[in-house]
């Protein structure tokens, strides 16, 4: 999930600006996912710091201390629920490819799936075994 085009106001007059550092670079706006800084936007040039450009402007006033707190909130709840979504996704869609299937193959998925598991259950205990000896 793309969070600087979720954070994207449309109607923002700055995005049709063309904003570019002393070297004619056309610069895009790039969102800041600091702790200090959470969803402040800003524009820098890709050379800042390294190549001694010194181009870096904030399109956005300060965050308030309340939004340093609850954006980060936000965003990671936002993605655990994308995860959440993909894995109902998954689920769906093995769903409908076992309804298309015939009961010997889907006997046959359960049993490839849980051969799967028990080798990871295996491979883990043989691990943990050599890191414990």
């Amino acid at each position: 999930m793309d969070l600087n085009k979720i954070c994207t106001d449309n109607e923002d007059p700055m995005l049709i600006s063309e904003v570019r550092c002393s070297h004619g670079l056309l610069l895009p706006l790039k969102t800041s996912w600091s702790d200090n800084n959470p969803g402040r936007r800003f524009w820098s040039c890709p050379y800042y710091g390294a190549r001694k450009c010194n181009f870096f402007r904030w399109r956005d006033g300060l965050i308030d201390e309340r939004s340093k707190f609850i954006i980060p909130k936000l965003v990671k709840k936002i993605k655990e629920m994308d995860k959440q979504l993909m894995s109902k996704v998954k689920t769906v869609k093995k769903k409908k490819e076992m309804a298309h299937c015939n009961d010997s193959e889907i006997v046959e998925m359960m049993e490839n799936s849980i051969v799967m598991d028990l080798e990871g259950e295996y491979a883990l205990s043989m691990k943990k075994k050599k890191d414990n000896p």
